[in-house]
């Protein structure tokens, strides 16, 4: 299953508010490349972080790579996913949440 192409034009903006929604139009797609041909969509990878906010967790991948990037597919809770200072290694990723004790659900590439 592929991502489709957005359904929309921009249109009706002052310069800068055009020039800004040209950047997001292009980054947008950009996201849209990436998945399509670069990202198993199928293959999600899951983490709980631990009982208090922005401490450490791993995420254990089998991706035989160091990814560089990822997406967060769903949270049990509100609150912001993000990468940890850690080093990425060919197993694992390492995020910190905002959250404490928060059910996530990654795809890594």
């Amino acid at each position: 299953m592929d991502l489709t192409k957005k359904q929309f034009t921009l249109t009706k903006f002052t310069e800068e508010e055009e020039t800004a929604a040209q950047d997001l139009d292009l980054y947008l797609d950009n996201v849209l490349d990436s998945v399509n041909s670069k990202v198993d969509k199928d293959r999600t990878f899951p983490g709980l972080s631990p009982p208090a906010a922005d401490d450490e967790f791993p995420i254990v991948h089998s991706l035989g790579f160091v990814p560089s990037r990822y997406l967060l597919v769903s949270a049990d809770k509100a609150g912001q996913l993000y990468r940890s200072a850690r080093q990425w290694t060919t197993e694992t990723a390492y995020f910190k949440h905002s959250t404490a004790s928060v059910a996530v659900e990654v795809i890594l590439w």
